[in-house]
């Protein structure tokens, strides 16, 4: 067996684990920085789309090799597996999600991780390798082929994502216990398959279409994950050279210090690259300071005021519960610290800290993503930060720091909230009583910022269930109106083509377009236009338009005679699956059979009239129904039910929704609507009302932009012309939703630098 074999790893897990080992795992998660977090979510919507595409493609590959089995038992074996995956496809989708989050929580677990190092070095003995069952064998030969051409394939962008991944979590992070890595997601797939009773057959079918439509697109995956965490600032030129140095660096400390650095202490390599940041922004502090002299001389060499005496300073504001607003820290600061009787000042790099943290929430207290009432909350967190950044120099640039993470999350889940249910709105109090904690409790550990971020993103995942489940419902309303509407404009453009130029008897149109026009919408929306179901409905429309209106001689009467009767019979058993009123059912039917009899009753013309013009048709195509007799050249083929069909079949285009051409002056508001994707938030405004929103989905048969509020409901509904309309004139706005903390910090350094250009 091969060095990259994981057979440990194949042994499918238990979907259903212990309460506890959910908890456990749920706390993990919440450890993680943000930045993951987005990873995780945005890995595991790429990866739900190609595994239903999988299942999809699954039941077709099932039911084909039953069609070509040799014999009855193979072919009742793709049969039954045909209905097990049907069944199970549902536990499958969900437990491969949870092998995902599994794998992110093993990252900010060391402990775990060591572990499972520690089985992954063990040997295999001759002795464990007999244990091995063929199947199983076949089973780890096809997923190691998966893993070795997937980490060949995708070699860069996988090692880039575990590099990023590496720089934000506790965990050492490399190419088996990458979360979204070949070996991660293909043992994950073993694993929640484990729960389908298969045969190895139809079990490899399924590894093979897991290797075709998922493997293979895996590129897309790791391109969008090492997007979300550029954007996010991770790494974001990743330069080869400085990582492998970190590296070094790293494999000379003990694994105690590596992973103590996660929460603050900070290896050797760490604290260089924090130190280096924080020099590059006192460098920028001094220069601005150049332009306007500062109130502390920078050469001054006497006393210095001690970082715990600015601590209890600190402190003594905040339980006086200074609330941040508009007023300015440093003016404070000057009459408690700065301007102090003894001598004594503060030390520079103190001093720089406190400019630093008072600029970056003058950005905050200024922000317009948030509401006002939010962010008068999230101000009164200065002094807490502030003593958090003076105690903790890696604040800066360390993405992971749990202060930072927090004050992310408590930006990112207000950042819907638009003063909907004021103070008694449940978010509004939860991060009420989590500031009014930290203000209260905090006075140098940090570990009370994992505390209430655990608590914090397990109270946003309750509330995000819950408003996931309203807006899937609004969603599903949303996407079965527009197939409706949509199966509603493609029968109706089918008739209007079917009657087109043919002159029917009024009840024979109200048959139609009323009575069968039910028929069709419903073939359309359960089968849609491409399947047999709806070929036979529309060839019983036709056969009915013939009946009535094709020019009679003497072999299309004889014809007519042999069709009606079965036509009628189709008729009824259409109406009667959507359960026509019978009562009209039967008045139709004899208005019907009054224009038949008429039509028999008729004089046959001497001399076939010149058929009607058609659009040329290629012989292969013009089928002679089974019904008639021998059609001689006479015959006006144009005018027999099938080739009716054949027409309308081929002229059968798709309905889409009317797209007016956007004004001149829209066209680069279009281009902005075109990028926009779900999930993004906007704040709009309609009827002189400001609320907020997020694009919940674009419904492709219709072109509407659908939006909903933080909880899911459904606020409004827009054309792409609308939204460059409403873009244009400020009636919707877009909201950054990038993370507060870093937002601010690069306003901070953008304004600094600014100043220095000037």
């Amino acid at each position: 067996m091969s060095s990259g074999s994981t057979g440990a790893k194949v042994v499918p897990l238990k979907s259903d684990q212990a309460p506890d080992a959910r908890r456990i795992e749920r706390a993990l998660l919440a450890r993680l920085p943000a930045p993951v977090h987005a990873v995780q979510q945005k890995g595991k919507q790429v990866l739900a789309g190609l595994l239903r595409t999988l299942f999809d493609k699954a039941d077709d590959s099932l039911f084909e090799l039953a069609d070509r089995a040799a014999n009855n038992q193979d072919q009742n074996l793709y049969f039954e597996s045909m209905r097990e995956v049907r069944l199970k496809r549902r536990a499958v989708e969900t437990q491969f999600a949870d092998e995902i989050d599994s794998a992110f929580a093993r990252l900010a677990n060391p402990d775990a991780a060591a572990a499972e190092n520690q089985e992954d070095d063990t040997e295999f003995s001759m002795d464990n390798l007999s244990l091995v069952q063929n199947d199983e064998l076949e089973e780890l030969v096809a997923t190691d082929s998966m893993i070795n051409k997937a980490n060949e394939r995708f070699a860069e962008n996988i090692q880039h994502l575990a590099l990023r991944l590496d720089n934000l979590v506790p965990v050492k992070v490399y190419q088996k216990n990458n979360p979204l890595g070949p070996d991660a997601l293909c043992n994950s797939f073993v694993a929640a398959t484990g729960c389908m009773t298969l045969d190895i057959k139809a079990r490899l079918v399924l590894f093979k279409l897991f290797d075709r439509l998922v493997v293979t697109q895996l590129g897309k995956l790791y391109d969008e994950a090492n997007k979300v965490l550029i954007e996010h600032n991770v790494l974001p030129s990743l330069k080869a050279q400085i990582r492998q140095n970190r590296r070094q660096a790293v494999q000379r400390t003990s694994p105690a210090v590596s992973a103590g650095g996660y929460m603050g202490g900070g290896d050797q390599s760490d604290a260089a690259v924090d130190g280096e940041t924080l020099n590059s922004l006192q460098q920028l502090l001094a220069e601005h300071r150049g332009d306007a002299p500062d109130r502390l001389n920078p050469e001054f060499n006497g006393p210095t005021i001690g970082t715990n005496d600015v601590m209890r300073v600190l402190s003594q504001l905040q339980q006086r519960e200074l609330s941040g607003g508009k007023r300015n820290l440093n003016s404070v600061l000057d009459h408690v610290l700065r301007a102090r009787e003894d001598g004594r000042r503060l030390g520079q790099l103190d001093d720089d800290v406190i400019n630093l943290v008072n600029m970056m929430f003058e950005f905050i207290l200024d922000d317009r993503n948030l509401a006002a009432p939010m962010k008068a909350l999230l101000g009164r967190l200065q002094i807490p930060l502030l003593k958090v950044a003076i105690a903790d120099k890696s604040f800066f640039n360390k993405g992971g720091h749990p202060a930072r993470r927090l004050l992310n999350e408590l930006a990112t889940a207000a950042l819907g909230w638009a003063g909907d249910g004021g103070e008694k709105d449940g978010l509004y109090r939860k991060i009420d009583g989590i500031v009014q904690r930290l203000i209260t409790d905090f006075e140098s550990d940090i570990s009370i910022f994992n505390e209430l971020l655990a608590d914090f993103v397990s109270f946003v995942e309750r509330e995000k269930r819950r408003a996931t489940l309203l807006e899937q419902r609004t969603l599903d309303a949303e996407d079965g109106k527009a197939r409706s509407e949509r199966a509603r404009a493609l029968v109706a453009q089918t008739l209007d083509g079917l009657m087109l130029g043919r002159d029917l008897d009024p009840a024979v149109e109200k048959l139609l377009k009323e009575a069968w026009g039910n028929v069709l919408f419903l073939v359309c929306l359960k089968h849609d236009t491409d399947s047999e179901e709806w070929r036979e409905a529309l060839q019983t429309a036709a056969d009915l338009v013939w009946s009535v209106s094709a020019n009679l001689d003497k072999q299309s009467r004889a014809r007519l005679l042999q069709l009606v009767p079965d036509l009628l019979k189709r008729l009824r058993a259409g109406l009667e699956s959507v359960s026509y009123n019978p009562f009209e059912m039967t008045q139709l039917f004899k208005q019907l059979q009054v224009v038949h009899l008429a039509r028999l009753k008729a004089p046959v013309p001497a001399v076939a009239p010149a058929p009607e013009p058609v659009p040329a048709q290629p012989a292969a195509a013009v089928d002679v129904p089974a019904v008639s007799e021998t059609v001689t050249p006479a015959t006006p083929v144009a005018e027999t039910p099938q080739v009716i069909v054949e027409n309308l079949i081929a002229r059968q285009e798709e309905v889409e929704p009317p797209a007016p051409a956007a004004p001149a002056e829209d066209n680069a508001f279009m281009a902005q609507v075109l990028r926009m994707s779900p999930g993004s938030w906007f704040e709009m405004v309609d009827d002189d009302q400001r609320f907020r929103c997020r694009l919940a989905a674009i419904i492709k048969a219709t072109g509407k932009y659908i939006f909903v509020n933080r909880a899911g409901m459904k606020v409004a509904e827009k054309t792409a012309a609308d939204c460059a309309a409403d873009l244009r004139s400020g009636k919707l706005q877009t909201l950054d939703d990038g993370q507060l903390f870093d937002r601010a910090l690069e306003a901070v350094i953008g304004n600094l630098r600014s100043s220095r250009g000037r």
